[in-house]
């Protein structure tokens, strides 16, 4: 523990003493993982901000030593100060949404939520941004999948699987999302890009995991899928990745 190494559960004790001397040890271990946590994650938070901080800050020092007289030039440090206030916000507002989950929870609904629905209004929401990137969202779904739990909650985890699908597609690909019904209802969502990143493979469901900061990515997008499959009893993996394109899916138990 001293050599920093936390993450190991203690032996199982034996004998009174020992028993309050490992459970006492057990305790301090945990609490030096949750400051480490901690710790870890207001690093990543700091390291997010700074860019996009940095980015206006620049770009507003820029303006008020009179490029403001200059329109094109301000206009485009204009544009910069607009797009970095955007990051902010769309950074701001996913760790609102992942801080809230961890903390609350899921609360079923009394009745059971018919994924082939949410995966239906999930694929209308992400057909701006698919128009915009000229990527063809199709989705494949049956009659129905029912399942227990947040239907808000689970179409931001298939608008957040489509979203980055759509992101890593090449211009005129196609995006596949295909719910199953079986003993596990899944939403299997496949893109045509060029893989997941090798560097990132292992910690792809982590916070800020990601290639893509300067392309409107936060890093939290898989982390919110993740959260909202374990908090419905379910799990989010990748099962496949290669030069042709990846498939993410989200597997829930049927209601």
């Amino acid at each position: 523990m001293a050599a920093g190494e936390r993450q190991g559960p203690l032996p199982e004790p034996r004998g009174r003493e020992v028993r309050e001397l490992t459970h006492a040890l057990e305790s301090m271990r945990r609490e030096l993982e949750e400051r480490h946590a901690l710790e870890t994650f207001v690093a990543d938070v700091s390291h997010e901000l700074k860019n996009p901080v940095a980015a206006i800050r620049a770009s507003a020092e820029v303006l008020t030593e009179g490029a403001a007289d200059q329109p094109e030039t301000a206009r485009r440090f204009a544009l910069r100060i607009r797009e970095s206030a955007d990051k902010l916000q769309q950074l701001t507002q996913d760790l609102l949404s992942l801080a809230r989950l961890e903390a609350r929870g899921i609360e079923p609904k009394d009745h059971p939520v018919d994924l082939c629905a949410v995966a239906r209004e999930a694929v209308d929401a992400q057909g701006p941004m698919a128009a915009a990137r000229k990527v063809r969202v199709e989705l494949r779904a049956g009659a129905s999948a029912p399942v227990r739990g947040d239907p808000v909650w689970l179409r931001r985890a298939l608008e957040n699987l489509l979203g980055n699908a759509v992101q890593h597609s090449p211009e005129g690909a196609r995006v596949e999302l295909e719910i199953s019904n079986g003993p596990e209802c899944v939403a299997q969502v496949r893109d045509h890009g060029s893989g997941v990143d090798p560097a990132i493979r292992g910690r792809l469901f982590e916070r800020f995991a990601t290639t893509r900061h300067g392309d409107g990515g936060t890093g939290l997008g898989l982390a919110i899928v993740r959260a909202v499959a374990e908090l419905h009893g379910g799990r989010a993996e990748l099962r496949e990745t290669g030069p042709r394109g990846s498939v993410f899916a989200l597997s829930l138990p049927r209601a």
